[in-house]
């Protein structure tokens, strides 16, 4: 809801990004996916990006079926998918994407791949901190000096 209230119309608002799972829930008027973009093999690849950097950073892979890829947690093999990824976004005219997972401010921020993104836990954080000083100071006419 943070991000949409940040973004109020759907054609500014940027491509969501994330897992198969909640992409495949995303309702097209709330965010456009990959999955709505009609680019199976870009959130494929999304889907392997998310995982490698589960594995990068030590996070626990079990139930990703994956553990037969070699180098699932070579940064360098990570960097070049988000890189891979990047292009594909790219070449399909999306410069702007929401990074709705916890893992792809990771990735992302370890390339620099020429999108605008948009982190929704900082929306979040920030429409909370609004909330609360709204509660708290707004009846008092501010935060104290």
């Amino acid at each position: 809801e943070a991000m949409k209230k940040k973004f109020p119309e759907l054609r500014t608002r940027p491509i969501w990004l994330g897992t198969t799972v909640t992409c495949r829930n995303i309702a097209p008027d709330d965010f456009q996916t990959l999955i709505s973009w009609k680019l199976p093999h870009a959130q494929d690849l999304m889907q392997e990006i998310i995982w490698r950097t589960k594995a990068v950073t030590g996070a626990n892979i079990a139930t990703s079926g994956l553990n037969h890829i070699p180098d699932l947690d070579n940064p360098e093999i990570l960097k070049q998918k988000v890189l891979q990824l990047a292009r594909i976004l790219k070449q399909n005219n999306i410069t702007h994407i929401a990074l709705g997972c916890t893992e792809l401010p990771i990735a992302f921020g370890m390339v620099d791949h020429g999108l605008k993104t948009e982190d929704p836990a900082a929306a979040v954080a920030e429409a909370a901190k609004r909330q609360h000083f709204a509660r708290s100071y707004g009846r008092l006419g501010g935060p104290p000096a």
